[in-house]
């Protein structure tokens, strides 16, 4: 006589929840193809269907339940079993992506928006940091796996959506976006120690020596007449104090170069006097 799952033991429900598993698994290896996407289907609907008809209340427990249950099973799971769930979703997501509509598309894409932004809102500075950095380490290790061809693929890509992007900004929004990259260059460098800073601007260097090779003269005299704008616009803006500390750098800066200057040519000078006293030095000696 089969119990009440109410009445039965710890024992009992053990067995028979093993039991079902073991017959579930079973039916599994053994279903086609078709019969695995029509039961996946009939399961979809039926739990599109409760959703909908679930209260706000019971949909809060529901995900609790899920969120609860999700992340025992991410703390319990190896290396492998991550690899392979992750695997298996880029793979179902790269499938249902690329049999959605345009309209589709974009309905996903302006939810994923929301949802990003409600979560960037949301989140403390400990959980930006975290989330940076984890995403930092990942881009990293990703861009050091790649090739040379798809590090090209990628820069090329980069270069064509930032420049759409620039494109379609607002004043505001281009505002907005070099106020906060100064930012993080201004908090970056502070933070750097003096060899670091050495070699970033060592590289800045040679970055821009080749930049200079490799320009055209039309690229050339595009980038100084930018240049002399952006210099009009500053110094047009900038206050009496601001001017006068800029002229006091400025001088010191040109002093040390002359300095810098002077001491290069003294030592020329003198090596090319040593040389000729050497050359002299040995023609004489040689004649005597």
């Amino acid at each position: 006589m089969r119990l009440s799952r109410s009445q039965e033991s710890e024992g009992d429900r053990e067995a028979r929840l093993s039991a079902s598993r073991e017959r579930v698994a079973l039916s599994r290896e053994s279903e086609t193809f078709t019969e695995r996407e029509s039961r996946l289907s009939s399961q979809r609907t039926r739990t599109a269907t409760l959703r909908s008809q679930e209260s706000i209340e019971e949909r809060e427990v529901r995900l609790s339940a899920a969120r609860e249950s999700n992340a025992l099973s991410l703390q319990s799971e190896t290396f492998t079993e991550r690899e392979s769930r992750l695997s298996s979703q880029r793979t179902r997501t790269a499938a249902l992506r690329s049999q959605e509509s345009i309209a589709e598309r974009e309905v996903r894409l302006s939810a994923d928006r929301e949802r990003h932004a409600l979560s960037r809102e949301s989140e403390t500075f400990t959980e930006r940091e975290s989330r940076l950095s984890s995403q930092r380490t990942r881009t990293m290790t990703l861009r050091s796996q790649e090739s040379i061809a798809e590090r090209e693929v990628r820069l090329s890509a980069d270069r064509e959506r930032h420049a759409l992007s620039r494109e379609s900004e607002t004043l505001t929004e281009r505002e907005s976006r070099l106020s906060s990259q100064r930012t993080r260059t201004m908090t970056l460098r502070s933070q750097e120690s003096i060899v670091e800073r050495e070699v970033r601007m060592s590289a800045d260097r040679e970055r821009h020596a080749l930049s200079r090779e490799s320009e055209t003269f039309t690229e050339r005299e595009s980038r100084l007449s930018s240049q002399r704008t952006r210099t009009m616009t500053l110094r047009s803006q900038e206050s009496v104090a601001d001017r006068e500390v800029r002229l006091s750098a400025d001088r010191e800066r040109h002093a040390l170069a002359r300095v810098r200057d002077f001491h290069r040519k003294r030592i020329a000078l003198k090596f090319a006097k040593n040389s000729d006293h050497d050359f002299a030095f040995s023609r004489k000696h040689r004649g005597t």
